[in-house]
């Protein structure tokens, strides 16, 4: 869950301003002041989906695959699947895949490496990661895609990497909760990686309709 401090992208900044709809560093931070200090007027029945985790069994070989995952462990998560490819599906108990857990402690090369092997996956009949964490099946028990977990944390490269691959940014999780709601509420503390995190997500295909959604319906209703 590693808020990176190191500021701003490597890419060219000075893009279209039709493309930032209007959404400033300045008006981010007002949104979510103003959350902090009405959280009433946010309820939006869902939870924070990190809550009640406990202690991997590192003995058992999904545990150790998603604990190592978590870690970044490029290394030991290349060997598990060549031992056995089925590693790539397994979930835990809360139902956070090896994606989900690369993505929230934003482990890029982790991320880009579970992705590619996805894609290696399915052209050898095994299973396809993308389709995986775009299936409901496969959502934590809150709903929540790698995408919202990276967006709780303020994780915007991973964003980035995640909408290359085509994931569907306005995913609603069990309690109708999109990325973009989770990246203005983000956990972290970097406005700066906050105010990417949302550009990134109002510049992916579908984001007018994430946009009206926040700003027409702060309750989710």
């Amino acid at each position: 869950m590693d808020c990176d401090d190191s500021g701003g992208i490597s890419e060219d900044e000075n893009e279209d301003p039709k493309h930032d709809l209007g959404f400033t560093k300045e008006l981010i931070d007002e949104i979510r002041s103003t959350k902090a200090n009405n959280p009433g007027m946010f309820v939006s029945a869902w939870q924070e989906d990190d809550q009640g985790i406990r202690e991997a069994d590192l003995e058992n070989p999904a545990e150790r695959f998603l604990k190592e995952a978590e870690n970044g462990n490029i290394d030991f998560l290349k060997a598990a699947l060549e031992n056995d490819p089925s590693l790539l599906s397994v979930t835990d108990e809360d139902g956070y895949t090896a994606l989900h857990r690369a993505a929230y402690n934003n482990h890029l090369d982790a991320v880009s490496f579970l992705l590619e092997q996805g894609a290696n996956a399915e052209a050898r009949m095994l299973t396809n990661l993308v389709k995986v964490m775009m299936d409901t099946r496969f959502r934590t028990k809150q709903g929540w895609t790698p995408l919202h977990s990276a967006a709780n944390w303020g994780n915007y490269e991973i964003i980035g990497r995640l909408i290359t691959h085509g994931v569907d940014v306005n995913a609603r999780s069990s309690g109708s909760v999109t990325a973009l709601h989770l990246a203005i509420s983000s956990q972290c503390e970097n406005g700066e990686n906050v105010f990417h995190c949302v550009r990134y997500l109002l510049q992916a295909p579908g984001e007018f309709k994430q946009l009206y959604s926040l700003l027409l319906y702060p309750h989710l209703k």
